[in-house]
């Protein structure tokens, strides 16, 4: 993305995000953790990476299970809304705001292309 305003930041994920859940299916879960980090970064003026224990993770979006919390991380990762780098003892995981680009698909490019 290129430079901007914090503002602007925050609407180009937030709108970017929004865009796509209007047509794809994410779990209410991985959505509220995407606004979540989405906020930390904002809040601490877009550093490159924050970084967050999975307690924090539990508690963002509300769960007492950590399989939860995770299961939603791992959902945000393989779409390609954030990058995520596992921490050590002493040292939490990573996280990285992703620029989200989708992939545009022509019914025609399909190998298995149906003719009438």
């Amino acid at each position: 993305m290129p430079k901007e305003s914090n503002g602007r930041k925050y609407f180009f994920y937030l709108n970017t995000f929004y865009n796509w859940q209007k047509t794809n299916y994410v779990s209410g879960t991985a959505k509220l953790l995407y606004y979540e980090i989405l906020g930390l970064f904002n809040e601490a003026k877009w550093p490159e990476s924050i970084q967050l224990d999975n307690y924090r993770l539990m508690w963002m979006v509300d769960t007492r299970t950590e399989r939860v919390a995770i299961a939603a991380r791992d959902k945000l990762v393989k779409l390609g809304f954030i990058k995520y780098r596992k921490g050590h003892k002493g040292s939490p995981n990573e996280y990285i705001l992703a620029e989200y680009t989708p992939q545009k698909v022509s019914m025609w490019s399909c190998t298995t292309a149906r003719t009438i």
